[in-house]
């Protein structure tokens, strides 16, 4: 009985030790990106590019960063745009899901 009691107490402190490393771990990381940023270099870059398998749906992309949209909103609009000029390959399985 002392055999069982003592393992369980050893598992016991195991997942305490697991879940306040997760804990401490998350608070690192939580404070290093609130850091990052407020103090983070925030710089734009001038160039960009955009590919895809059209020439009309990249040059939206394109388009899109020179009037001072992110990569994300070049990236969103590209997709949209191949969903309508090549609309059999964004299905599922595709871009476009």
């Amino acid at each position: 009985m002392m055999e069982k009691e003592h393992v369980n107490e050893q598992e016991e402190g195991s997942l305490k030790t697991i879940i306040l490393n997760f804990f401490g771990f998350t608070i690192i990381i939580t404070i290093a990106l609130i850091v990052h940023l407020y103090y983070g270099n925030h710089r734009l870059t001038p160039h960009g590019s955009v590919a895809s398998d059209d020439f009309e749906c990249s040059k939206i992309g394109l388009d899109l960063l020179k009037v001072g949209g992110n990569s994300i909103d070049a990236a969103i609009a590209t997709v949209f745009c191949l969903g309508v000029v090549n609309f059999h390959i964004t299905g599922l399985g595709g871009y476009v899901f």
